[in-house]
């Protein structure tokens, strides 16, 4: 499902909204028939990953990085890194998986960050995953490859793309249109495209 929004407060308070780093007032927000405010944190959470448009490394270890709770075999691990175009690069490493990460690390490039963040989610096997516009700086090799492993790997679960841009979410089954915080439109992109100007400005 792609998100589309004039401003990106709009996803924002969306992200927010999924991962109750604010809680609702009014209304509900159901997942599989079940009102996410009835859940504990640490559960509703281990449902969701997100890919975010400035990718989150925590400082620790690599391993820990993509798999904070040592839930997979290093064999699994690899995997991830395999599949995301990073084994040959984390294998350079001295430590490699044992390598130390910083949140500004400089030992990956912004391109990389945000596919370690994409092994991340592969590693958790999420119902559900938001995947944020990339910035300019990412280059398109690196986000073909983003949308190529999200199509193959994840057909198991609801992809939300959120975005500015209405192009960016062509491929998608459907399409949100927000405005001001409202859901003024929710079809097929096809749909969409030809109608009022909300979607194509």
């Amino acid at each position: 499902i792609g998100v589309v929004s004039r401003g990106k407060s709009d996803t924002d308070a969306l992200v927010s909204s999924l991962f109750r780093s604010v809680e609702a007032r009014s209304g509900a927000v159901l997942i599989d028939d079940i009102n996410i405010a009835r859940m504990g944190l640490f559960d509703l959470r281990s449902r969701l990953q997100i890919i975010p448009q400035v990718p989150v490394l925590f400082s620790g270890t690599l391993r820990a990085n993509l798999d904070p709770f040592a839930l997979h075999t290093e064999a699994q691990v690899w995997l991830a890194l395999e599949l995301c175009h990073l084994k040959e690069r984390v294998r350079l490493l001295p430590a490699q998986l044992l390598h130390p990460v910083q949140r500004t690390s400089l030992a990956f490039s912004f391109g990389q960050r945000r596919l370690l963040c994409l092994a991340r989610a592969l590693l958790a096997r999420v119902r559900i995953l938001l995947v944020e516009e990339a910035l300019p700086c990412v280059d398109l090799e690196t986000e073909d490859l983003v949308q190529q492993l999200i199509h193959t790997e994840f057909k198991h679960c609801t992809v939300l793309w959120l975005t500015q841009n209405p192009l960016t979410v062509m491929h998608t089954d459907r399409v949100l249109v927000l405005n001001k915080g409202q859901a003024v439109n929710f079809e097929a992109p096809s749909i969409l495209l030809q109608q009022g100007p909300l979607f194509s400005q």
